[in-house]
């Protein structure tokens, strides 16, 4: 078993959000992951030519936004936000797969980076296209947001070690 991230699993998750929701994916965003995580200001993706959401990539929203999300991430991880996304989320972090390639983490569970070397095994992250990363410690609960046109490692030292130092 070797584990190959692909940005195909990101766009099947949006399609099944619309079949189960029977709804538009960015319908279903803007009614409830917007409301939900207290987002202030119009985030959005980049359209496809059939007016479908590139959900693997190009997300935009302001830097207090970015933050919204993390809170709200950190929320759902500690239960904050109901215990189905809860269930969904501790799944994603605890049960991911295995990553035999990778220099920065051990697993990866339903858009979630996790096992990252050298931090405690609840840290997980959401990554983005290029250098965008969002950092969850839910046992300190700290967080990290960073937008980069670069993916830099230096970020996830500098988590890291804050999150193993008080």
């Amino acid at each position: 078993d070797a584990f190959d991230y692909k940005n195909l699993d990101t766009a099947a998750l949006s399609i099944l959000v619309e079949k189960a929701t029977k709804r538009p994916f960015q319908q279903w965003y803007v009614e409830t992951l917007v409301p939900a995580a207290g987002l202030a200001r119009i985030t959005a993706w980049n359209l496809d030519k059939d007016n479908r959401p590139l959900a693997h990539a190009f997300f935009y929203a302001t830097p207090d936004d970015w933050l919204r999300l993390a809170l709200y991430s950190l929320d759902v991880y500690k239960g904050r936000a109901g215990a189905c996304l809860q269930g969904y989320m501790q799944q994603a972090i605890t049960k991911g797969v295995r990553i035999y390639n990778h220099g920065e983490y051990a697993t990866y569970g339903h858009q979630f980076w996790t096992g990252m070397r050298g931090a405690n095994s609840e840290v997980f992250w959401m990554r983005g296209h290029g250098g965008q990363y969002i950092g969850v410690d839910p046992k300190k609960e700290r967080l990290l947001v960073a937008a980069s046109t670069k993916e830099e490692s230096s970020v996830l030292a500098l988590f890291a070690n804050w999150v193993n130092n008080d």
